[in-house]
């Protein structure tokens, strides 16, 4: 049954909206997405071999468990700024950054997690399962 319900949720088309999101909305991340620096002043990234800055125009990912908040919109634009998962370092965008993205992207981004967290939790039941079986444990992700 959560197969199929799996399958429905990620083989189903979704429509994304052409309007905007609203000020102050959180956009959670729920893949590895390249992005451009757009801060006015350059912030601090963290590397293996110490910290070097971010500007304006450096490219970062933003990654799954991370995620956005909407600060404007102007036309087809929206300002974001980006709340990593945990304390990144090396090519991960760090908490802080801002970044402009289309509407259509953030609408894709927001309508396409529902079927992002049904697959992750479905993929967590099954590890679970096979560790059981290995007589293994395992560090559960939450599953909504």
């Amino acid at each position: 049954m959560l197969l199929f319900l799996l399958l429905v949720l990620c083989l189903s088309p979704f429509t994304v909206s052409s309007e905007p999101v609203a000020k102050d909305a959180v956009v959670p991340v729920a893949a590895w997405r390249w992005v451009t620096v757009v801060n006015p002043s350059p912030i601090s990234q963290k590397f293996s071999n110490g910290r070097a800055p971010l500007g304006k125009g450096d490219t970062c990912a933003i990654e799954s468990g991370g995620h956005l908040k909407v600060l404007a919109i102007e036309d087809n634009d929206v300002l974001l700024t980006y709340t990593a998962p945990g304390n990144p370092m090396g090519t991960p965008c760090p908490s802080g950054v801002l970044t402009v993205l289309s509407i259509a992207t953030v609408n894709s981004m927001i309508a396409g997690y529902p079927a992002h967290q049904a697959e992750r939790c479905a993929i967590e039941s099954r590890l679970r399962r096979l560790l059981a079986l290995a007589g293994l444990k395992s560090n559960e992700i939450p599953c909504p």
